[in-house]
């Protein structure tokens, strides 16, 4: 689905109330990165640098070797009172160089929330 080098575009849609989750592979050119010690930062926003709606935390974060899944839980879902925002993935690699670290924005895209 997406690259180390390249930010893959995906529009996500979450019906309220119900868990979902999505798995997104990590490749670099083509071959499974792994991201075993990587940090992973992914949030929904209003918009493209907007105001964050949503930090997914840590327990919400599944990394198996170059996948990572996100999970969001139906009370969570049931809870947002928003329906529109912008989310992206960020990957930080381990002991990163606080000056200039190896960061890269893995997926972005549009976030739905299906209302009943």
């Amino acid at each position: 689905m997406t690259s180390a080098v390249d930010t893959a575009e995906y529009a996500w849609r979450v019906e309220q109330g119900e868990r979902e989750q999505l798995e997104i592979p990590v490749l670099d050119n083509g071959v499974p990165r792994d991201l075993t010690g990587w940090t992973i930062d992914a949030v929904v926003k209003t918009e493209p640098g907007g105001t964050v709606l949503y930090t997914f935390p840590a327990a919400q974060i599944v990394v198996d070797e170059h996948l990572i899944r996100l999970i969001v839980p139906g009370p969570v879902s049931a809870a947002w009172t928003w329906s529109v925002g912008w989310w992206r993935v960020l990957i930080t690699a381990p002991d990163p160089d606080p000056v200039d670290p190896e960061t890269y924005r893995v997926v972005k895209g549009p976030f739905l929330v299906e209302r009943d």
